[in-house]
């Protein structure tokens, strides 16, 4: 590129700098991270330059590393025009390798905004469209197998839809489709999606199994965004095992790592993981801290998908604080107000798992005002929409409630 600069202007120059920024962009997101500000200059001047020789291939590649770029900032709106973009190149030019890579922007785009329908129409489509034999030269021409991609999003689509053993059964199958691929980014990518699907299973083990390797994996080969997010899912892992303290300090150097190239991607989950560690260690007003900046950046970003999440945890937090004098009835009402809210979201979404969760939540609350009938009938409704994930963290303790509220026998 230094070389080029000092050549004269020339369409043949140019091609051959476009040809380079191309290279150059997957390169820069996994050494840098997704979000580094050379990612951003390096597709922005690779933009310039196809559009200045009209050329659609290179075109097309330049997109996807923007469409990438502005989903890894939270500029999900942005994203979400560029993969339009694509869709409507990709159809144009009525060529199905171009579509496979539309189908995977937008579903993953669609996913994070919290349409899971949407996500779940194109997601499906890469699924069943993609061969690994076939495709697999996307991974080193993209910087990220489709194919990877889009059965970890559908796991997670499957997870929020209410049906966590399909999630995981998904989520081992990407994760063995990486494997083959054999792309060292796409594999880091698949270790680290499938330690977060564990961790919302609540399987701290195998959280840690996994975030081990995507950390081991990204010391090797320099993958800075796969690194702080492996330490996040570690710290949690500490926490859970009884090192509240030392947990807390993991995460939070893993969030902050994770955000120092500008990275707002899942910055929702990873900070109601924190937050939910602090409400355990009765550090209420650094948990207040850090939902409201979560909850302040799911408004501004469209990152919706944790939302639901989000109201929850603001509801378990005002009952931890119900011992305060005085605030016991008001904590109370606060906290039925946010499990609604969460329960509401989840609906509309819907997203059966957090429903649960935040109908476990409130059904605990009114048990502890007395209103069991009614606790009792609320959980049940939601509980009996589920056909698999009995042995769950978050079913068995949906159980355990409902078998507390039963009736007495006379």
């Amino acid at each position: 590129l230094e070389l080029l600069n000092g050549l004269p202007e020339s369409a043949q120059r140019d091609h051959d700098e476009l040809a380079l920024q191309v290279v150059l962009g997957p390169i820069y997101m996994a050494n840098l991270g997704y979000a580094a500000p050379e990612v951003e200059g390096t597709y922005s001047r690779a933009l310039t330059l196809a559009r200045r020789l009209g050329e659609a291939p290179q075109l097309f590649s330049v997109l996807v590393g923007l469409r990438r770029f502005y989903n890894l900032r939270g500029e999900f709106r942005r994203a979400q025009e560029v993969g339009l973009l694509l869709l409507e190149q990709a159809q144009n030019s009525d060529d199905a390798q171009l579509m496979l890579e539309a189908h995977a922007a937008i579903g993953a785009t669609c996913f994070f905004l919290g349409d899971f329908v949407a996500a779940r129409r194109h997601l499906e489509a890469v699924c069943q469209s993609y061969h690994h034999r076939e495709h697999a030269h996307h991974a080193v021409d993209y910087g990220m197998d489709p194919g990877v991609l889009a059965h970890n999003f559908m796991a997670w689509v499957l997870w929020f839809s209410g049906q966590p053993d399909s999630a995981l059964a998904r989520s081992e199958q990407m994760l063995i489709l990486a494997e083959k691929v054999a792309h060292p980014f796409s594999l880091a990518f698949a270790l680290g999606y499938s330690a977060q699907m564990y961790q919302l299973r609540g399987e701290g083990e195998r959280v840690r199994e996994r975030a081990e390797a995507a950390v081991a994996l990204s010391i090797e080969q320099g993958f800075p965004y796969w690194l702080a997010q492996g330490k996040v899912l570690l710290g949690w892992v500490k926490a859970c095992d009884g090192d509240v303290d030392g947990g807390i300090g993991e995460i939070r150097a893993g969030l902050s790592e994770y955000r120092a190239n500008g990275a707002e991607l899942g910055c929702t989950y990873l900070m109601a993981i924190l937050a939910e560690a602090l409400i355990r260690a009765a550090r209420l007003d650094e948990a207040q801290a850090v939902l409201s900046e979560a909850q302040a950046l799911e408004q501004l970003n469209g990152e919706h998908y944790y939302c639901a999440e989000l109201h929850r945890l603001e509801g378990v937090l005002q009952l931890e604080r119900k011992n305060a004098a005085g605030g016991k009835e008001r904590a109370s009402a606060q906290a039925e107000t946010c499990f609604e809210r969460a329960i509401a979201k989840a609906r509309q979404q819907g997203a059966l798992s957090l429903e649960l969760r935040a109908a476990t939540a409130l059904a605990g609350l009114w048990q502890q005002q007395g209103r069991n009938e009614e606790a009792r009938q609320r959980l049940e409704a939601v509980y009996q929409r589920f056909t698999e994930g009995f042995e769950t963290v978050d079913m068995m303790a949906a159980r355990e409630q409902l078998n507390g509220l039963k009736p007495s026998p006379d």
